[in-house]
């Protein structure tokens, strides 16, 4: 009997000895992974930056007039800063307009929008109908970023919308006119008067038009 348990006792040790160097090897195992994994790095994300444009444009688009078909004499429009000679939107300011004072209402919150104002002054020497010349302005309103600009034009149509005939009186000059919105800036075209109805887009072809090597 004592053989017996003897036997048995040698048995369940050796059992247990396999089994401790299998669990160890397991775990060496393990641990051997573990460390060759390597280290997973969370890369930061870099904040975008954005580069903004507020130079003016105007030098651009002034060849393009000149070497158009009207062949416009373009010269800084400086008679009409006279007429507004604070930061923010062109328009007619005359105290006794009424149209002026509606316009003013709605536009006064949206000059500080407004970081930079070119204008310039458009004179062709050869004639339409009659004795009439080609002529007119633009105005170039620069603003820091595109979703600016962007809505600042949409606020600009809505109050054109409101106020239409007052719009034409105030910032058209009761002439047609058009307003073209490009990337951060909003140009304001305005013809000479009602002979050149229609040219207003023809002059906004001539400037933002692209050229074909472009």
């Amino acid at each position: 009997m004592k053989y017996i348990l003897l036997l048995l006792s040698i048995i369940l040790f050796t059992a247990c000895n396999k089994l401790k160097k299998e669990a160890l090897i397991i775990e060496e195992t393990i641990d051997s992974t573990i460390q060759k994994k390597e280290p997973i790095i969370k890369e930061e994300k870099v904040p975008e930056i954005i580069f903004l444009d507020t130079t003016s444009h105007m030098e651009i688009y002034q060849i393009k007039l000149e070497n158009s078909k009207y062949q416009y004499e373009v010269t800084v429009d400086s008679s009409y800063w006279y007429k507004n000679t604070q930061n923010g939107f062109s328009y007619f300011k005359d105290e006794s307009n009424i149209a002026f004072d509606k316009i003013r209402k709605r536009l006064k919150k949206l000059d500080k929008s407004v970081s930079g104002r070119n204008a310039i002054f458009l004179n062709s020497k050869l004639k339409m109908r009659g004795n009439f010349r080609p002529r007119g302005r633009v105005i170039e309103y620069i603003f820091k970023n595109d979703s600016i600009a962007q809505s600042i034009y949409d606020q600009l149509m809505q109050v054109k919308k409101d106020l239409r005939k007052d719009w034409e009186i105030a910032v058209d000059w009761k002439c047609p006119a058009i307003m073209i919105l490009k990337d951060n800036r909003i140009y304001h075209i305005i013809t000479g008067g009602h002979y050149m109805m229609g040219m207003e887009n023809e002059i906004a072809t001539v400037m933002f038009e692209k050229n074909k090597e472009e």
